[in-house]
């Protein structure tokens, strides 16, 4: 019976992940190597999900000051502290090791940011060419439209 009631419960996540996607095409390169311009995917705007993100999420997002829309991924989850200098990208005092920090960092310039209760920062994979937090900011819950979740089409792929 439990068993039964585990696979009824992810077929009905899988509807509404379903139901309640965007289609969203990737524009630009800041999420490469692991999404390329062109490529296509669905993004779930399910309540349920949408309560639970956590770090390595793929988020899309809609930025009320930019008014445009990014794809990025969330490194950094509310309450949590990030530090950034030329040398250094610390999260909770713990080096962030999959990015590689560039020249263009200016070594005289340490930004750190403490998140709200409401506040997620996201990077680009693409470190070194990406308009994510480090530009813009924490990102607000509240911006958030969906969660990527399936690719559906891939440029690399044709």
């Amino acid at each position: 019976m439990h068993k039964i009631l585990f696979y009824l419960l992810q077929v009905i996540k899988l509807f509404t992940d379903i139901v309640f996607s965007s289609r969203v095409r990737i524009s630009g390169s800041s999420m490469e190597p692991s999404m390329f311009d062109g490529d296509m995917f669905l993004a779930t705007k399910s309540k349920y999900r949408m309560i639970d993100l956590k770090n390595d999420d793929v988020i899309f997002f809609h930025h009320p000051l930019t008014n445009l829309d990014y794809v990025k991924r969330i490194v950094a989850t509310p309450k949590d502290v990030v530090k950034l200098s030329s040398n250094a990208f610390l999260i909770n005092d713990v080096d962030y090791v999959k990015v590689s920090l560039s020249d263009k960092d200016d070594t005289s310039i340490v930004q750190e940011w403490t998140l709200k209760e409401d506040e997620y920062f996201v990077l680009g994979d693409n470190y070194n060419n990406s308009t994510d937090s480090r530009v813009l900011g924490p990102i607000n819950a509240q911006w958030i439209l969906g969660i990527i979740w399936y690719q559906y089409y891939s440029v690399k792929n044709r």
